[in-house]
């Protein structure tokens, strides 16, 4: 089976970008408030002053409404694991704080969640890229969003199961609302 990426194309959204915020977040962190038979396996969060979910929500839109210049500061990225893999909380928690690193996000807030409702465990993370200290929209750069692996800090892994750790491959960068008709599983 191939994993390749696979992008969904963005179609725009006319809600005020903090309601994309807010459902693109309660999505990720409980996805059986939009479809009943999905399933998070762990949830994870950076950079936040607060420490609930309700309370981090807040937080993501009053920073993403100090721009102006993006209509958008919130992106959603998912990442797909080859299926029948299912990585263990750490290693998630690792592979979010390599992807913030390597996308000039690492002092961003951001929101994650473990999806197991497909045969690809997913990680669906929203990232604010309106920087908190000097409210800078930053530019991602492009290079994951091309399909290429983020590599792990260390070469060997291994999960509770034995097997190798892998990276996972980008599904889909999006602005923050989330297409419900979609499927997550790679073609």
């Amino acid at each position: 089976m191939s994993h390749d990426s696979q992008k969904i194309k963005y179609t725009k959204n006319t809600k005020p970008k903090e309601w994309q915020i807010g459902d693109s977040v309660d999505y990720i962190r409980n996805p059986s408030v939009r479809n009943s038979g999905e399933k998070i396996e762990h949830a994870g969060y950076r950079n936040f002053i607060t420490d609930t979910h309700t309370a981090q929500k807040l937080e993501m839109i009053a920073l993403a409404r100090e721009t102006v210049r993006s209509k958008m500061p919130v992106n959603h990225w998912v990442f797909s694991w080859p299926e029948g893999e299912h990585n263990t909380r750490a290693q998630v928690d690792e592979f979010v704080d390599i992807f913030l690193e390597k996308m000039g996000l690492k002092d961003h807030q951001a929101i994650y969640g473990l999806h197991c409702d497909t045969r690809n465990y997913h990680v669906h993370i929203a990232v604010n890229r309106v920087h908190p200290e000097t409210l800078k929209v930053v530019r991602t750069t492009t290079a994951l969003t091309s399909g290429r692996p983020i590599k792990s800090r260390r070469s060997s892994r291994r999960n509770n199961a034995g097997q190798s750790w892998r990276t996972p491959h980008l599904c889909t960068r999006k602005k923050a609302s989330w297409p419900k008709e979609k499927s997550l599983a790679p073609a």
